[in-house]
Parts: C-alpha cells; structure tokens; sequence
C-alpha cells in the first residue's frame, strides 16, 4: 500500500477517482439496476431479479474493498446505492429495494 502523502492524495482525488474508479462504479450500478429496464421486464420475475442484483451489488462492492482495497470504488458504490434507495422510497413506500440499499452499502 502507498504511504499516503500529499502528491498520492492529488493523484486519487484528482486524477483517478474521477477518471476510473467513480465512472465504473455509476456503471456497475447502471446494469445491475437499470437491467431489467433495459430489458423491458415487467412483473414479479423483474422485481426478484433486480432485489437479487442489489444482494450482487454489495457482494462486488464488498469484494473491491477487501480485495483491492480500493475504498474510492467501495464509497462510490455506497453512495449510489443511498441514492438507489431513496429514489425508490419516492416512487414505492413499501419495496425491498430501498430497504436493501440502505441496510447494504458496504
């Protein structure tokens, strides 16, 4: 791990976080929600699957963490998941989606 000193810091808040790692977590959080949209699946197997892919979304954000220890992605990805989550407290009041993305981020 590198000694975190003042020219690392820059380079990952300048040059890293907004180049790499907060684009791929939008798009991770891109297909595995907006999936089943894409797809026009409706009904109850559409709702399974995209409760499903939450449980995923923590599983590889939780990975990057660990692994990689790469807490820029692991902060994006909680991030976006808050915002998942509030954005479906305003559209449903009683959805397992907001309560996995609040009770998940990693």
């Amino acid at each position: 791990m590198a000694p975190v000193n003042r020219p690392n810091l820059a380079r990952l808040v300048f040059i890293e976080a907004p180049t790499a790692r907060l684009p791929l977590a939008a798009l991770f959080i891109d297909i595995l929600h907006n999936g089943a949209v894409a797809c026009h699946v409706d009904g109850n197997l559409g709702r399974i699957l995209a409760n499903i892919f939450i449980w995923i979304i923590l599983i590889v954000g939780g990975g990057f963490v660990v692994f990689f220890r790469d807490w820029v992605f692991g902060f994006a990805i909680a991030y976006l998941t808050l915002s998942l989550a509030i954005e479906q407290m305003a559209i449903k009041v009683i959805a397992l989606q907001w309560i996995f993305g609040i009770s998940l981020p990693p």
